[in-house]
C-alpha cells in the first residue's frame, strides 16, 4: 500500500495540473454535479488551497509519465472570465458552499476517483482490404508491322479484394485481382493475385480512455445509483481506495487514423479475351504461340479512402490476324509490351 501511496504521490507532482485557459462553456453546473442551486463554490485542494469562485467541474484526465490519468476540470470565474483548469484527480479534496446565495445548508464533499476498467479483448489490427480504381498504362507507339499492339495507351479498371485476415501477418496481404482492359479497342480482361506489402502504417493502435454514463456524474444524496461496465469484457484494475460509484472509468484498445498509407505491391496474371476480331488461338497455323498473362509492381499510397499508385506493368497479348500465304488461316502475332502505369480510385480497409 505504501508503494501505491508513493506512486500516486509522484503521478500528483508530475500532473497535478495543467494551464488554465478561457472558455465559454460549463458542461457540468453545480446542480448537475451536485444536485443543489448554488451558483458558485469553493474546491480545496490537497495542499490547502482554495480555488474560489468555482461555477462547475467535469471529470476529464491529464498526462502523465504513466499514459492518461484522472483529472478534474474546474471552472471559475476571474473577473467577468469563465476560465477552467485540469487537476490531477489526487490533487482534488472536496467541494465546499457556505451557502450564500443558495438555498441549502452549507456542504462539504469529496471530490472521488471513480473505478477503472481495461478491456481484456485486444483490438484486431485492419487484415482485410477492397480497393477499385481506373489505371492507364503508357505504352508509346505501337510499331508493329500488322498493327497488333498498343498504341500508346492501354486503360481500364482493376479491382482487388484481400478478405483473408492476416494470413500472412499483419503487413503483407495477399489479394484476387480483377478488371477490363482496353487497347486499340480491343477488351481483354485481367485475372489474376496481388501481393501487398506495407511500407508505412496508416494507423496506430492506442489507448483510448473514457467516462460512463459520462463526465458530469458525482455521487451526493440522491445520486449514487452503483455503474458497472457495459459487459464482462472489463477487468478492473485496482488503482484507488474510496472511489465514486456513480461513474467508472473504461480503458481500451483504439485505432487512430493517421490518413496516410504506404504500400509496395506486385501482381500478375492471366487475361482473358472478349469478343474483338482476331481473339484467341485457333484457327491459327502457330496456335503454340498463343499466350497472355501480365505482371507489375510498384508503390501505392493511399490517404483515408483515395488512394493512387504509380508502377512498371508487362503484358504479353495476342492477337490473329490473316495469314497472307495461307488458305482461310491465321497467324497468331505475339505483342510484348512494357508501360508505366498510374492508377487512382477508393480503397476500403476493415478488420
Amino acid at each position: 500500500m505504501q508503494h501505491v501511496l508513493a506512486f500516486l504521490c509522484v503521478v500528483a507532482i508530475f500532473s497535478s495540473s495543467a494551464q488554465s485557459q478561457e472558455t465559454t462553456q460549463i458542461p457540468c453546473d453545480w446542480n448537475t454535479v451536485a444536485g443543489v442551486q448554488d451558483t458558485v463554490m469553493d474546491v480545496v485542494l490537497h495542499d490547502g488551497a482554495l480555488v474560489e469562485n468555482v461555477v462547475g467541474i467535469q471529470r476529464d484526465f491529464l498526462q502523465a509519465r504513466t499514459g492518461l490519468v484522472q483529472g478534474i476540470r474546474v471552472f471559475r470565474m476571474v473577473g467577468d472570465s469563465l476560465v477552467d483548469t485540469v487537476y490531477n484527480i489526487n490533487h482534488v479534496v472536496r467541494y465546499t458552499s457556505g451557502g450564500i446565495g443558495g438555498t441549502h445548508a452549507p456542504l462539504s464533499r469529496d471530490i472521488l476517483p471513480v473505478r477503472e476498467y481495461q478491456k481484456v479483448e485486444e483490438l484486431a489490427p485492419l487484415n482485410n482490404v477492397v480497393d477499385i480504381g481506373v489505371f492507364g498504362s503508357y505504352a508509346g507507339a505501337d510499331e508493329s508491322d500488322r498493327k497488333v499492339g498498343v498504341d500508346q495507351l492501354l486503360f481500364g479498371l482493376k479491382a482487388n479484394v484481400s478478405p483473408f485476415n492476416g494470413v500472412l501477418g499483419n503487413s503483407v496481404f495477399p489479394a484476387i485481382q480483377l478488371g477490363i482492359a482496353v487497347e486499340s479497342g480491343r477488351m481483354r480482361f485481367p485475372i489474376g493475385a496481388q501481393l501487398r506489402m506495407n511500407v508505412v502504417s496508416g494507423s496506430e493502435i492506442v489507448d483510448t480512455i473514457k467516462y460512463m454514463p459520462d463526465m458530469c456524474s458525482f455521487q451526493y444524496p440522491g445520486n449514487a445509483t452503483p455503474v458497472q461496465p457495459p459487459n464482462d469484457d472489463y477487468e478492473e484494475l485496482q488503482r484507488f481506495g474510496r472511489t465514486d460509484s456513480t461513474a467508472v472509468l473504461l480503458r481500451e484498445k483504439g485505432e487512430y487514423a493517421t490518413g496516410f498509407r504506404l504500400d509496395a505491391f506486385v501482381e500478375g496474371g492471366t487475361l482473358l479475351n472478349s469478343g474483338f476480331e482476331g481473339a484467341g488461338k485457333n484457327p491459327s497455323v502457330n496456335p503454340d504461340d498463343y499466350g497472355q498473362w501480365y505482371a507489375g509492381g510498384g508503390l501505392i499510397a493511399s490517404f483515408d479512402w483515395f488512394f493512387v499508385g504509380l508502377g512498371y506493368e508487362y503484358y504479353k497479348l495476342s492477337v490473329r490476324t490473316p495469314c497472307e500465304n495461307c488458305e482461310d488461316l491465321f497467324l497468331v502475332n505475339t505483342n510484348e509490351t512494357h508501360t508505366v502505369e498510374l492508377r487512382f480510385g477508393y480503397m476500403l480497409w476493415w478488420r
